[in-house]
């Protein structure tokens, strides 16, 4: 039997999900496109990440090589160092002459005085001659002028320049004294260790002092002596002033202001070979070994000077030791 609704036959499709059209087929210039880009995009992204990964090797290299530099430097500044603490005072050169160590210029130029007292005459008697024919007084801006004349190959200048400068050191100041070494060949006594008084000044308001080395250490000139100087060490470097025996020129000679003059080395030159400066220095601050003999001639030198500057400075002149020596020196007859 039939139903009374009407079964109207459904359209082909009706209430059904309805298919999706067929996709359009893809451009081939446009895929090519999207392709290529991509890989420029890779292509930058690899040379950026290339790019910061050798920055970073360079900042690695370069803390590198600056710690390393640091290192080199440190390293070279603890050789200096090594070097400058063991160094050793410069190897004999031609002219024997070389900067001063400060500290040995100050010890002998500032001798202890209770060291000089206890070494009194240092067991020696210098000999202090008497300029012939009693010239007049030798001077310069109205103060006693001593003339030293010698020369750098010599020993026995060597020797008296060691008492001389502390001598000369109680009356007034050096500046510019340098080491010096006496000639290596040629001599009975070698390679003394000394200063070098060529170009030197030295100021007083007690004394004034002419040194000359007229020949270096290869017998070479150097000062040149003035006329008047010459005068006076041609006359009084011979006889009558010098005794029989002691030969005209002999060096160092010294003339203490016209009243004494001195030939030669006051004490034995030989004791001083071998010895450095600071032995020498060490050895006169101590008043020990060949100190006491050096010290001994600083004392006599010392006395002479105090004579020719009126017994001035007081704080020299008075002491007891110098006042003995002073009686002792000779006089005019």
């Amino acid at each position: 039997m039939a139903s009374s609704r009407d079964k109207t036959p459904r359209k082909p499709g009706s209430g059904q999900r309805a298919r999706r059209p067929p996709a359009a087929a893809p451009d081939p210039d446009k895929v090519a496109a999207a392709k290529a880009q991509r890989r420029a995009e890779a292509e930058a992204n690899a040379e950026r990440r290339a790019a910061a990964a050798a920055a970073r090797a360079r900042r690695r290299r370069n803390r590198g090589m600056a710690f390393g530099a640091i290192g080199l430097v440190v390293v070279v500044v603890a050789i200096f160092v090594v070097v400058k603490v063991t160094a050793k005072p410069a190897a004999d050169t031609a002219s024997g002459v070389q900067a001063a160590d400060p500290a040995v210029v100050a010890q002998i130029t500032a001798l202890p005085v209770s060291v000089l007292d206890k070494a009194g005459d240092g067991g020696i008697a210098p000999q202090f001659f008497l300029p012939a024919g009693n010239p007049a007084a030798l001077t310069q801006g109205g103060l006693p002028r001593v003339l030293y004349v010698g020369g750098l190959f010599c020993p026995f200048c060597a020797t008296q320049r060691w008492p001389m400068i502390a001598a000369l050191s109680r009356f007034g100041t050096f500046s510019g004294l340098r080491y010096a070494r006496s000639a290596t060949t040629g001599e009975t006594v070698k390679n003394i260790h000394t200063f070098d008084f060529s170009g030197v000044t030295f100021t007083s308001s007690y004394l004034t002092f002419s040194p000359y080395e007229n020949e270096d250490r290869n017998h070479q000139p150097l000062d040149s002596v003035p006329d008047a100087d010459n005068t006076l060490m041609s006359t009084y470097d011979a006889s009558p002033t010098l005794p029989s025996g002691l030969g005209s020129g002999t060096i160092p000679f010294v003339d203490l202001a016209n009243h004494w003059v001195m030939a030669g080395a006051s004490y034995d030159a030989p004791q001083l070979e071998g010895k450095t400066w600071a032995e020498i220095a060490g050895a006169a601050t101590a008043g020990t070994g060949v100190g006491r003999q050096l010290d001994g001639v600083v004392n006599w030198l010392t006395a002479a000077l105090c004579t020719l500057a009126g017994n001035k400075p007081a704080s020299v002149c008075t002491d007891p030791v110098i006042a003995g020596l002073q009686a002792r020196l000779p006089v005019p007859s």
